[in-house]
């Protein structure tokens, strides 16, 4: 009876309780968890609120055992790290830390700054380090006491280069899904094109060096003594764009190489042009086994390169499309100037990237399976004319994919935008602040900003940091102080100058250049100590530590942060591999005993050493926590 009594009791109390006219629905149970939910939000990018879900809640966290990470970490592994937190599907999951909750990341931030030295943290023995350690800053870089390890981070190269860290950055493994895609394009990969889009364009003569004709640069440059222009012939209607393959033999003297060979080729291979030179100072070395001449073979011969050049001239025209191999070194020979060129070390790539080129020789038996350069009696002129016109014929035929070595992986920047973030409908949206036309983002970035100064780099940054979810930043004034950023020297020939059309502007541009090289001369320090580096490094060091710190304070709670220098010092590898190259040079002229310049199993080592120090960069990387002070 009681038990009943205490039954009904219960009852009416429930019922008390119960609006029994408006019963709870499955739709106001729903109701009622987005209303709880709707403080529990995290918002990507502008505009874009999503609830967190329960495991994204916890704060996300870095944990790090130094004396588990056996080998120093790769640029590559920094990118699958940003892979990983963008959540990427199918990316690497790093090793080299654990990760927890990485889900609950609510933006990722990279800076590079090339120029960060071990000797700045107090990083003795950096160069032996193979795994994370503790360091201590000097006081201009104070807000580098934020992070907890220094990573030893290496670079791509080889035992004595140096390759790009931006391109190791930039470029992802391929997912599947992508291969097939390419794998489909390549099935569909020949249309036929035309000359002129094989045509060098300016930046290209310039960054290879070549004369530099008048109609290429859009203005009237000087011409030194013994040099010609191609001028204007019939007009294109009537003449069109003639193709042809021009190759030139030669020897050495005690100013450099001289052409004694021309050679012209016509489209369909027939030699039209080719003619012995008599050059105007003694042959110190007939260089034989490439040339194939010799003092045999120039002894009655009485054309000069000026009858060469008239010849040239009267049988080039300006709308004419000249074909060859590394042509900017047989203009040079021949003191002449061109405005249409097609260059099949640029046309075709080489299998490890752009900044090497393939031989013709390799060219001929991969694209024409036919063997040419055989033998020890030199080379042909008009064969190597005629190969280079069979290969541009080939490629005009097959199409733009011929001959292009595809990528060996995908844009990064590419998958982190076409990513969502995690349960996120909406893919990310991507921020890249560089100096210049950043090109190593294939046009995949939401947007870029342009910038001059480190200042510009800092101020793009903190204005945007909110609106996007992936950031990228690069600063440079420090490696610029530092004298790493050097510039290639141009040949003789080219008196180019800068872009300017004032001859005065000219002038200036040489001044500071000689200044600019007088300084890194005179002005190159030892950067093992700080206590001796010079004010302006010290008030770079400075300023670039306030914009750190101005960036960090605008970051959200639970930002991961990545800062990296890209590589090490690379000055001693330069100047190393300057020697080598000036070394095979003069050894193409002189012989053994007549060498002035040194290269030997010493030197070698020495560039194995400086390959290795310019390719030890460092790396710094955080989560912002949930209970830092503000």
């Amino acid at each position: 009876m009681t038990d009943n009594k205490a039954l009904e009791a219960e009852k009416a109390k429930l019922d008390t309780n119960m609006d029994l006219n408006n019963p709870i629905t499955n739709s106001d149970t729903k109701s009622l968890k987005r209303k709880r939910n709707e403080s529990e939000t995290q918002v990507f990018g502008e505009g874009r609120v999503k609830p967190v879900k329960k495991k994204h809640k916890a704060e996300p966290t870095l944990t790090v055992i130094p004396s588990f990470v056996d080998n120093a970490i790769s640029i590559s592994n920094l990118r699958d790290l940003v892979l990983h937190l963008c959540g990427v599907q199918n990316t690497v999951v790093p090793t080299f830390m654990s990760i927890k909750n990485p889900g609950g990341v609510v933006k990722i931030v990279t800076l590079m700054i090339p120029g960060l030295l071990p000797e700045m943290f107090g990083a003795e023995g950096f160069l032996d380090r193979k795994s994370p350690m503790e360091f201590k800053p000097v006081p201009q870089l104070s807000f580098f006491e934020t992070f907890e390890f220094l990573w030893p981070t290496m670079a791509p190269g080889t035992n004595d280069s140096l390759h790009s860290p931006i391109t190791a950055f930039a470029l992802s493994p391929m997912s599947k899904s992508k291969k097939k895609e390419m794998d489909k394009a390549r099935q569909n990969k020949y249309q036929t094109m035309e000359a002129l889009e094989l045509i060098m364009t300016y930046d290209q003569m310039k960054d290879n060096f070549y004369p530099l004709h008048p109609d290429v640069s859009g203005k009237s440059l000087p011409l030194e003594d013994g040099w010609r222009d191609t001028q204007k012939g019939p007009s294109i209607k009537k003449r069109g764009n003639t193709i042809l393959g021009l190759d030139c033999e030669m020897c050495a003297t005690a100013s450099g190489p001289v052409v004694t060979r021309a050679t012209v080729v016509d489209y369909n291979g027939d030699t039209i042009y080719d003619k012995l030179v008599k050059p105007d100072e003694p042959i110190t070395d007939y260089l034989t086994q490439w040339s194939g001449i010799t003092k045999e073979m120039l002894d009655p011969v009485t054309t000069t390169l000026a009858d060469v050049q008239d010849d040239l001239t009267k049988l080039i025209k300006t709308q004419d499309i000249l074909v060859g191999h590394s042509l900017e070194s047989d203009l040079g020979v021949l003191k002449l100037r061109h405005p249409l060129v097609i260059d099949t070390s640029i046309v075709f790539d080489h299998p490890r990237g752009a900044t090497f080129k393939c031989s013709l020789k390799w060219l001929a038996t991969k694209y024409l399976k036919k063997s040419i350069q055989n033998g020890t009696s030199g080379h042909d002129s008009s064969e190597d004319a005629r190969t280079c016109i069979e290969l541009i014929k080939e490629k005009l035929k097959r199409g733009p994919k011929f001959g292009v070595i595809g990528p060996s992986g995908e844009s990064t920047m590419g998958k982190i935008v076409e990513s969502t973030f995690r349960d996120q409908a909406a893919p990310r949206k991507a921020l890249v602040v560089d100096f210049g036309n950043p090109q190593w983002t294939q046009g995949n970035a939401t947007k870029s900003i342009s910038c001059e100064k480190d200042a510009d780099v800092c101020t793009g940054l903190v204005d945007n940091l909110d609106s996007y979810d992936f950031c990228w930043g690069r600063f440079k004034k420090l490696e610029y102080e530092l004298g790493w950023n050097r510039k290639k020297k141009p040949m003789k020939h080219d008196k180019e100058g800068d872009d300017g059309d004032e001859k005065s502007e000219d002038k200036n541009e040489e001044k500071k250049d000689q200044k600019t090289e007088e300084r890194e001369e005179e002005e190159r320090f030892d950067t093992t100590d700080p206590t001796t580096y010079p004010a302006r490094l010290n008030d770079t060091m400075v300023e670039l530590n306030k914009q750190l710190q101005s960036i960090y304070d605008a970051l959200p709670k639970r930002t991961a942060l990545i800062v990296f220098s890209g590589s090490g010092d690379p000055l001693d590898m330069l100047t190393l591999r300057q020697q080598k190259h000036d070394f095979n040079q003069e050894f193409k002229v002189k012989k053994w005993d007549e060498l002035s310049i040194q290269w030997t199993d010493v030197e070698v080592q020495k560039l194995k050493k400086a390959a290795r120090k310019a390719r030890t960069g460092l790396s710094f990387i955080k989560i912002k926590p949930d209970d830092e002070e503000e």
